[in-house]
């Protein structure tokens, strides 16, 4: 179950793609030695290929998963074949983007540039909101 998630080192995808893993990747640890393509946090985008509807994500810049850090949350409200996300950088006039087919609320815990360039954490859940949402 799941898809791909790219990482770029560039804002909007501007530079090199250095880190490729599968969505159903529960916890994925960068700098970890299972993950030779994926040595640094140096990540400042993403894109999501055929993520399947139920997909929880969530970014952390702490290795501890600690929410008084920067973090972010991406929840995939239906199947889309791609999602882009452009940054990890929240601001006043982004801390939570929606649209039809998925919605990102973004976490300033402890630094202005949220997690651009220092992405430590990645994990994946499965679930399904209720209607409502």
């Amino acid at each position: 179950m799941g898809g791909i998630v790219d990482f770029y080192e560039g804002v909007g995808h501007s530079q090199r793609k250095f880190c490729s893993i599968k969505s159903s990747n529960t916890h994925f640890e960068f700098g970890g030695r299972s993950t030779p393509d994926c040595t640094n946090d140096e990540a400042k985008s993403m894109t999501l290929f055929d993520i399947p509807m139920g997909t929880y994500i969530r970014l952390y810049d702490s290795y501890n998963y600690e929410i008084d850090d920067d973090w972010m949350e991406l929840y995939v409200k239906r199947s889309v074949p791609y999602i882009s996300v452009y940054d990890f950088e929240a601001n006043s006039y982004n801390m939570f983007v929606e649209n039809d087919d998925y919605w990102i609320r973004y976490h300033n815990g402890d630094n202005a540039d949220a997690l651009n360039g220092r992405v430590s954490y990645f994990d994946t859940q499965f679930w399904q909101l209720p209607s409502c949402f």
